[in-house]
């Protein structure tokens, strides 16, 4: 008898909640669990704004976060308005507050007009924000420790086309034109990635790996906008057909004051007991003891007399299939046909047609004889 033992390790994961943000931090990822996805060509949007309600859109799914877990919204003011709206009827009343058009989109300093206002209607502490990439590089680790905070907010990044030509030592010099831009939504930030909410009704992800290390502009002299500064960023995703560059400009949005005070350890109960209790009984009697007398009996018993004798008597009626069409063809489908052919055509006519001669001779008084 064989014994076996068996060890099971309980993982605990600590993970802490950013009070009234919406926040969910562990060791290595913050995330805006109750973010929601919208779409900024939505029917009652799309007819006001056109095609550039992004950031109205992208700051709309920051707020629907904050609005999941804080509640001391003022009443009757700007921010309460919002709360009383679903998400594009609020993205409505945001657009119209950011001076948002559908010629020109939306100014970024009107966005953070917009989120400071919004700050007000809560009773708790809470700020709007506007950070440029020179100001504080938009990078994951950063944007990570930016959520720790209680910060949430959007990603305002533009397409550049760049120009690049050599200088005489040799080395290549850029230059950069704007031409588009584009506001998404953090979701959520790592050490190494950030997860992207598209306005455009889209989900990716993004490293921000820099522009200087980039295949084409290695080595290069890069000048860029002042807001962008040295270490510029550039998204994974590339929405134009120019061979444009997107690279991230500013990260606005709403930051709550409040730290991390509650530590939840949500994921420790959970994977303990199912873990300890149901793969220890489970798999150790059932995969024992079933298929020992199961496959034994039926498998060897039942195929050994029963599939022998069916297979010997039932191949010998076949024979009375063989037997039974071979009269139908022979005797009265072939003779029957043939013998009235030949009668009229050889026997009857010799005798009768002789005796109407020997007939025909007579009544005219004439001997008629065979030769």
């Amino acid at each position: 008898m064989k014994l076996t033992t068996t060890t099971v390790f309980a993982i605990t994961v600590l993970t802490s909640h950013i009070a009234n943000a919406g926040i969910t931090c562990s060791a290595t990822e913050c995330k805006a669990e109750t973010m929601p996805l919208l779409d900024q060509m939505e029917s009652s949007v799309r007819s006001k704004f056109g095609s550039m309600a992004c950031v109205p859109t992208s700051s709309m799914m920051v707020m629907e976060s904050v609005f999941s877990d804080k509640k001391d919204i003022v009443a009757g003011s700007f921010t309460d308005s919002i709360y009383q709206q679903n998400s594009y009827g609020a993205i409505l009343l945001m657009g119209n507050d950011m001076k948002t058009t559908s010629q020109n989109g939306t100014y970024v300093n009107d966005a953070q007009k917009t989120f400071t206002k919004i700050a007000q209607g809560f009773s708790g502490g809470a700020s709007g924000f506007n950070v440029t990439n020179a100001k504080r590089t938009i990078s994951p680790a950063n944007l990570m420790e930016d959520m720790k905070s209680g910060m949430v907010g959007s990603l305002l990044f533009a397409s550049y086309i760049p120009k690049c030509s050599s200088m005489a030592s040799g080395r290549k010099s850029c230059s950069f034109t704007r031409q588009y831009g584009h506001s998404v939504a953090v979701q959520a930030a790592s050490g190494s990635s950030v997860q992207i909410f598209d306005p455009s009704d889209d989900k990716w992800t993004s490293s921000l790996s820099k522009l200087s290390e980039d295949s084409g502009f290695v080595d290069a002299t890069l000048s860029l906008a002042s807001h962008i500064g040295s270490d510029a960023r550039i998204l994974a995703k590339n929405y134009y057909t120019q061979g444009e560059v997107d690279l991230a400009e500013y990260f606005y949005g709403i930051k709550i004051a409040a730290a991390s005070s509650p530590v939840v350890v949500q994921p420790s109960p959970t994977p303990t007991t199912p873990v300890v209790v149901q793969p220890s009984p489970t798999p150790t009697t059932p995969v024992v003891v079933q298929p020992s007398p199961t496959p034994t009996t039926p498998v060897v018993v039942q195929p050994s007399p029963t599939p022998k004798p069916p297979v010997v008597v039932q191949p010998t009626p076949k024979p009375p299939v063989v037997v039974q069409p071979t009269p139908k063809p022979t005797v009265p489908v072939v003779e029957q046909p043939t013998r009235p052919t030949r009668p009229v055509v050889t026997q009857p006519p010799k005798s009768q047609i002789w005796q109407q001669w020997v007939k025909y001779f007579k009544a005219k008084g004439k001997y008629a004889s065979r030769r």
